[in-house]
Order: C-alpha cells, then structure tokens, then sequence
C-alpha cells in the first residue's frame, strides 16, 4: 500500500528531526522524502530519513548557498510555511 501526507511548517527537534505516524499501515517497507521547495532565502535544504514499524524519522539539514561549507541541522524556524511530503509504501 501506498500513503502520501504532507507536513507544512514542520516542528524540528535539538537534532533537526521530527517524526510522522502512518497509523493506517503496520510496517513502513520504504520511504521518500521531499520538499515541495528546496529553496528558501540563500538555503539549500536536504533530508534523510529512517523508519521504524509505522514511524518515519525526517532529518533535515540545510547549506547556505552563499558560502558553501558543511551542511547543518535545520531548526523549526527554518521551515515556517515550508511542505514536507512523504511517501511510503508498507504493509
């Protein structure tokens, strides 16, 4: 089964991450993970993701684009009116 849902203005912990509950499946078999704009002000942001049962952990980082060095952990603020959509395919 497949489950798209979206997140906008996530809440991010001390380590740039939230999680989101798929209640409607029992195991998440695989997951992508995209911005619907990567681009805001001079950040670039990127994110991993890792999954346990029905639980999906999203790391997000970001890079300021005018000095490129080591990407950072993103904080809450950093995505305020931001989409986050996910998809998952489980059982």
């Amino acid at each position: 089964m497949l489950i798209m849902k979206q997140v906008t203005s996530p809440t991010l912990d001390g380590s740039g991450q939230f999680t989101q509950e798929f209640g409607e499946i029992d195991k998440i078999k695989s997951a992508i993970v995209a911005f619907m704009n990567p681009f805001i002000s001079s950040y670039l942001f990127g994110c991993s993701c890792s999954y346990t049962g029905n639980l999906l952990t999203v790391t997000v980082e970001k890079q300021n684009m005018g000095g490129v060095g080591a990407w950072v952990v993103a904080i809450t603020a950093n995505l305020a009116n931001k989409a986050v959509a996910m998809l998952v395919e489980g059982e």
